[in-house]
């Protein structure tokens, strides 16, 4: 009863329908209607975004943006390239914290070649993650956290960094050459089996499966892939049932994103050893302690202090293993105005109008 628009219908596969709301507290909005197509396939999507059906296309890839950048009758924001600031979503590499401690965790973060992630892989549509906070969040954001300072591993990997952690453990010789520890890794007893679990036909995780095996090598370790599955149907698969069989589990690729614009709604899901979200299984006592501070704080400077070092204690302490935040870009048709460009991808009609000038 308090939004500029009330809900009219819903049709499967089709649209949602909403219409303006007269007695809204502020005024009524612009649009009379908004209507949310449904489409299948961003193809379709493209060419009704083309033939004027729809104002905007969130289903946009990445060739059809440059279509969209040369014709004058859409506009392109890339918003993270414009100011720095990222989606909120966090993707990474879960890591089962009882099954892998500190050093070999080090291990599998310092051989991992992150810009091949980024720019490869999700062909540059992407940033470095550094932990789960993006840039996206702002003041609380700690930007002091520098690829290759600090103990944290630089964009490209750093393999001799990865394989004196190796030495420190028992394993190889730091006068091994590369051939020496691929044969290790790919013969009968590997310096450490390890299991990769996701789904097949997401084409990212596909590949990061391919480029992690040959990382690992480098440093003697075999990296298998776990029996695929389909969460929907089979009961042996970790996460058919809620909460997933965690344990079961050696590493696995996974995304989160905020419901609301806060870090403790990234952090706490992620790092309580409560939540049924805590994949890794953490359960540090300090960064318990870290996440009660913060919790109880009610100066803005001093909780987000306490956000930064947070964030530096989990990406020194490799909990997870952060790959990328994605880049927010979107696009819209040239005459729609007053778009709400932001970091969590949230779609907001009520101030957007068409023309020159609003209402319409």
């Amino acid at each position: 009863g308090t939004g500029p628009f009330k809900y009219v219908s819903y049709t499967p596969n089709l649209e949602v329908r909403f219409s303006r709301w007269e007695e809204y507290w502020q005024r009524p909005a612009n649009f009379q209607r908004v209507i949310y197509v449904i489409y299948n396939d961003v193809i379709t999507a493209h060419n009704a975004y083309l033939g004027g059906t729809i104002d905007e296309n969130a289903m946009h890839s990445s060739q059809h943006l440059t279509t969209y950048e040369i014709d004058t009758n859409f506009t392109v924001k890339q918003f993270t390239d414009d100011t720095g600031k990222a989606s909120l979503v966090y993707q990474y590499i879960c890591i089962n914290n009882n099954k892998f401690n500190l050093t070999w965790r080090k291990a599998f973060a310092f051989a991992i070649n992150y810009t091949y992630c980024y720019q490869v892989l999700r062909q540059g549509n992407a940033i470095r993650a550094l932990s789960p906070i993006s840039p996206g969040f702002g003041e609380t954001y700690n930007s002091s956290i520098i690829p290759g300072v600090g103990g944290i591993p630089p964009n490209d990997g750093d393999i001799a960094t990865a394989r004196a952690i190796m030495v420190s453990m028992g394993f190889g010789g730091m006068g091994w050459n590369d051939s020496q520890w691929i044969a290790v890794a790919e013969g009968n007893t590997p310096f450490r089996s390890v299991g990769f679990y996701f789904m097949t036909g997401n084409q990212y995780r596909e590949d990061l499966f391919v480029a992690l095996s040959t990382w690992f090598s480098l440093i003697g370790v075999s990296l298998h892939q776990d029996e695929p599955c389909d969460p929907w149907w089979d009961p042996n698969c970790p996460f058919y049932t809620w909460p997933p069989d965690y344990d079961d589990l050696d590493l696995f690729p996974i995304g989160w994103g905020p419901d609301y614009l806060d870090p403790f709604d990234m952090l706490n899901p992620l790092v309580n050893p409560i939540s049924l979200s805590n994949a890794a299984q953490i359960n540090d006592t300090t960064l318990n302690t870290m996440m009660a501070l913060v919790l109880g704080a009610t100066d803005d400077n001093a909780r987000n202090n306490l956000y930064k070092d947070i964030q530096y204690y989990i990406a020194s302490h490799f909990f997870h293993i952060p790959i990328y935040h994605p880049k927010v870009t979107v696009t819209h048709r040239a005459n729609i105005h007053g778009y709400p460009y932001n970091a969590m991808g949230s779609t907001r009609i009520y101030p957007q109008w068409r023309g020159l000038y609003p209402p319409f």
